[in-house]
């Protein structure tokens, strides 16, 4: 069950979850710590993104660039390898120049790797994206550690933009600020993707 039940965590946040088991096992420590882990993968991130994602914040340290390169913006891509971890298909097809894209998934479609291969391929990287799901996974230590002489870029709607993330072995922080926020919970009630139209990307590096 475990195995599972992380590979499907990181997408719960804002989610309403039934959990159904017994509290009566164990004097029911099995079922609240389950609680408080669903709660905590997406919750947890959502405050501090309230506290740091702000417009305000986004002029005060002014790192606004275009979504078009937002996360490669001003990097030399030429002959580099990037590993990116997940399904970032946009992502992918706009690493012009770079000589090799590895994309992990945990179930790989053609042309992606398996999760299990990052440890061997990882190190091997000029470049490694990751998005903020590695942190609501737990996954993101595990990625920096395989990422040791690979430029880092954490990418994504849920990225913190908090400079200090860069002193963990993170280079770059590239995220969203919802700008449009009426907007953007009228369409997160009734659609999934991404949520990049309702605000500015933002690159801390």
């Amino acid at each position: 069950f475990e195995p599972m039940f992380e590979a499907v965590k990181a997408s719960l946040s804002g989610k309403k979850v039934a959990l159904f088991g017994s509290y009566g096992w164990g004097g029911g420590e099995w079922m609240r710590t389950w609680e408080s882990d669903c709660e905590a993968a997406g919750m947890g991130l959502a405050v501090i993104n309230a506290f740091y994602n702000s417009v305000s914040r986004l002029s005060e340290l002014d790192c606004g660039v275009s979504y078009e390169t937002f996360c490669t913006d001003g990097l030399d891509l030429i002959g580099k390898t990037v590993g990116v971890i997940g399904r970032m298909r946009r992502t992918a097809e706009h690493l012009f120049g770079a000589k090799q894209v590895y994309i992990f998934e945990l179930e790989p479609r053609d042309g992606e790797r398996p999760a299990s291969d990052e440890a061997l391929l990882l190190p091997v990287c000029d470049i490694v994206i990751a998005t903020g799901t590695s942190l609501m996974n737990h996954t993101l230590p595990e990625i920096l550690e395989y990422s040791k002489s690979a430029l880092v870029i954490f990418l994504g709607p849920s990225v913190p933009m908090c400079p200090d993330l860069r002193s963990c072995g993170i280079e770059r922080l590239s995220g969203l600020v919802i700008s449009e926020k009426d907007a953007f919970w009228s369409w997160n009630q009734v659609s999934r993707g991404s949520p990049m139209s309702f605000g500015k990307s933002f690159l801390i590096r």
